[in-house]
């Protein structure tokens, strides 16, 4: 009887020692697996000179020049537009259309949903040449400098 009691107490302490070998492998693997995914993720925001080095330069352009640019590298089948505001309430970019059409109505006004940004955007004009556009815009910023008060040069298509 004294054997059965000796070899049952054995077995339970066996059994205890690897009931916490497992628990303790367990708990090891995941923290293993924490450290490895804090490792990974810290390695993300961090950056080596190896891997990720960039080169840049500054280039400096006059206004004038890039103007320029813009005009000779406009695609065939667009034209240049003033764009008085880019409204996500259509109420609002149908005010400021009428407003357009007030005052500048011997130009189209254009009221374009643009699906992609989820914004209606309010332009003037029809232009083959940025610098007819520009003419306008200053007439504009002129005639409405309250109303419009960012207002731009963009392209649409003709």
């Amino acid at each position: 009887m004294q054997a059965i009691k000796k070899a049952f107490a054995a077995s339970l302490v066996l059994t205890a020692l690897l009931v916490g070998c497992s628990a303790s492998d367990e708990a090891t693997r995941k923290t293993e697996q924490s450290a490895d995914t804090l490792s990974i993720r810290a390695s993300d925001t961090r950056l080596t000179t190896d891997q990720d080095t960039v080169v840049a330069s500054v280039t400096t352009q006059s206004k004038t020049s890039t103007r320029s640019a813009i005009d000779s590298t406009i695609a065939p089948g667009l034209a240049f537009t003033v764009q008085v505001g880019a409204f996500a309430e259509p109420k609002n970019a149908l005010r400021a259309q009428q407003v357009a059409k007030d005052h500048f109505g011997h130009y189209p006004v254009f009221n374009q949903f643009e699906a992609s940004l989820k914004l209606y955007r309010v332009s003037i004009g029809k232009f083959e040449s940025r610098e007819e556009a520009l003419e306008l815009l200053k007439e504009v910023r002129k005639v409405l400098p309250k109303e419009y008060t960012e207002c731009w040069i963009n392209t649409i298509a003709k």
